[in-house]
């Protein structure tokens, strides 16, 4: 298991600040901390370095020489929309404070900046991203794993071509259109001769390779837009259709 130490060193915070005085400390204090630190002196600095690296916190001057904090927030966030920013500002203004917090701004600090204070919203601010990021996780693995099931609901275990049971599904939703627009559509059923003496000859492994040679041959010489299916199978689940008359073996 990684330690504390360990897990901060993945974090990375941009300072966007003019002033050595101001980033200087700073800096020191996150990289006494464990966290990777870099420094841009402006707005458009900051910008490139946004666009070649993922920083998960930026600590920002309200008023930076090229531009306005605000205005370089909003690019940050197009860049990276979870990067977390933080706000620190000399010349404190309620109006200020309120249009950051309401474009997406972690905090809004002033000067000047007091580490406890700072490292307290700095270490809030990675907790929430790693929550958030373990949300995140979850729901992609639980839509995986949906995907993942749906896909073996439709797919024929030994062949991996569709199943019996989505034939029936898709034919109909095929059959619908077919019909009210009177457009041709072609079904192709194909039939094994023979197949229970091979089976009886040379045993169901065998039998099971010689499907899937059938099946691979069946998808090197079908168009993208066609759908090949295994129609039989121990496996097959019943379900009637009525402009299928005959069930072939495969």
């Amino acid at each position: 298991m990684q330690d504390s130490r360990s897990q901060k060193k993945r974090v990375h915070i941009l300072i966007v600040e003019k002033n050595a005085e101001i980033y200087q400390p700073l800096a020191d204090t996150f990289q006494e901390a464990g966290y990777f630190t870099e420094v841009a002196h402006n707005g458009k600095q900051a910008i490139n370095m946004a666009k070649e690296f993922f920083y998960n916190i930026a600590v920002m001057e309200v008023e930076l020489p090229d531009m306005k904090g605000l205005d370089l927030l909003r690019v940050m966030k197009g860049i990276h929309p979870d990067t977390s920013l933080i706000f620190i500002t000399g010349n404190p203004s309620l109006q200020d404070s309120v249009d950051a917090l309401n474009a997406g701004a972690s905090a809004y600090l002033l000067k000047p900046i007091q580490n406890d204070q700072m490292m307290k919203y700095i270490n809030e601010t990675i907790e929430r991203q790693r929550s958030i990021l373990e949300t995140r996780e979850l729901l992609f693995a639980e839509r995986k794993k949906r995907e993942f099931y749906q896909y073996l609901s439709i797919r024929d275990g030994l062949t991996d071509l569709y199943n019996h049971r989505h034939f029936h599904e898709l034919l109909n939703q095929e059959m619908a259109p077919a019909i009210r627009y009177n457009q041709p559509l072609s079904l192709l059923m194909v039939d094994i001769d023979n197949f229970k003496q091979f089976n009886d000859a040379y045993g169901h492994p065998a039998g099971d390779q010689a499907l899937q040679h059938i099946a691979n041959l069946l998808r090197e010489n079908c168009r993208r837009i066609d759908h090949i299916y295994r129609y039989g199978g121990r496996s097959s689940p019943s379900l009637p259709l009525k402009p299928v008359e005959r069930t072939p073996s495969i």
